[in-house]
């Protein structure tokens, strides 16, 4: 399990819970955060090939031939590189929040993203402005959390995330920021406490022209941009920073991931918290992925997103409802053949 920005491990807490019922799971702190640690240099290391190393280098250690790669925001890109760079390793991926971003043409550099969505001008302060943008974030790493990990329903201001020359601007004038809405106390203060080991200084590579270009660069000495395991990409809606399914489109991931599935998610609008409403419901989708009959499952009706009805199934639905009960009645076919596929993998496993 791969974490994003600006996260860590534990982020993964409720898939971990899930998982480890039926899985060896290993969720890692990536290079620069937490107590893993970073060469220094956030414009020179932490390359897409950087990070797969580091992944193959865990897998090794821990004895693991072969694995499953979770990632969630750029930890997503993480995942999918190394399926596309190791695929004798990592034969099924899945990625949350973000949809893959293919390296062929020419590089695109920070200032281009604009044009997909305003909400990615920090992107430009960290690269260009990386030692100012350091000073910030540490100054107040819990405002600074609290200011980055909202979910819809308590968004950060308009103007968060639209500047090119400061990232908490956007939330001047707010006395205190509340507390992460997702997290507990306990939850909230371990992220604080891990930040504060060495800062976010070395968490900011995924923004930098010099690891972004390296990637670049060496995907196209490769010449070959394919991802040839199967995939899933969960995506949110209503995210602030972006539309990733209109980004897909425009990336055209699936024309590189032939084996793509694709579920847009409404039980999480920004895309942190779509990792943290994901626990049973994210489990099986993921046991789906082994079946060679998934596929089908896309071409249920989009009135609700699959990811949606599975929760329906469980003691835990928030979906207690008459209307939620007719949508059962409507959809039972299908749920009958997801429950047989997912009794069957569960029973006998690949």
């Amino acid at each position: 399990m791969v974490h994003g920005w600006p996260s860590l491990w534990s982020s993964w807490s409720n898939q971990i819970t899930e998982f480890e019922k039926d899985h060896r799971v290993i969720a890692l702190d990536q290079r620069g955060f937490g107590s893993s640690t970073h060469p220094g240099n956030v414009h020179t290391s932490a390359s897409m090939g950087d990070l797969v190393d580091d992944l193959v280098c865990v897998l090794q250690d821990a004895g693991v031939e072969t694995a499953m790669c979770m990632g969630h925001d750029w930890g997503s890109q993480v995942c999918y590189e190394a399926a596309r760079q190791r695929p004798d390793i990592f034969t099924s991926v899945v990625g949350l929040a973000i949809p893959y971003i293919p390296y062929p043409g020419p590089f695109v550099p920070n200032t281009h993203l604009l044009a997909l969505s305003p909400k990615l001008a920090y992107q430009i302060f960290f690269d260009e402005h990386t030692a100012r943008a350091t000073q910030e974030l540490d100054y107040d790493k819990r405002r600074t959390l609290r200011g980055t990990l909202r979910d819809i329903g308590s968004p950060p201001p308009w103007e968060f995330l639209t500047s090119r020359e400061t990232f908490m601007g956007g939330w001047e004038g707010v006395d205190e920021i509340p507390p992460i809405p997702f997290f507990s106390e306990e939850e909230e203060a371990y992220f604080i406490e891990q930040y504060e080991t060495q800062g976010f200084g070395n968490t900011l590579y995924f923004y930098t022209h010099g690891p972004k270009h390296e990637s670049w660069k060496h995907a196209q000495a490769q010449g070959n941009f394919t991802i040839p395991c199967r995939a899933l990409s969960i995506l949110p809606l209503q995210d602030p920073v972006g539309d990733w399914v209109h980004a897909a489109k425009v990336l055209q991931s699936a024309k590189f991931v032939p084996r793509l599935t694709t579920e847009v998610s409404i039980l999480g609008s920004l895309q942190f918290s779509i990792l943290r409403k994901f626990s049973s419901s994210f489990q099986c989708l993921v046991v789906l992925l082994k079946s060679p009959s998934f596929p089908r499952f896309v071409v249920l009706p989009k009135l609700l997103s699959f990811s949606a009805l599975v929760p329906m199934l469980s003691t835990r639905s928030p979906y207690g409802s008459p209307y939620a009960s007719r949508l059962f009645l409507l959809y039972f076919p299908p749920i009958l053949s997801m429950l047989y596929e997912v009794t069957k993998l569960t029973t006998h496993p690949p």
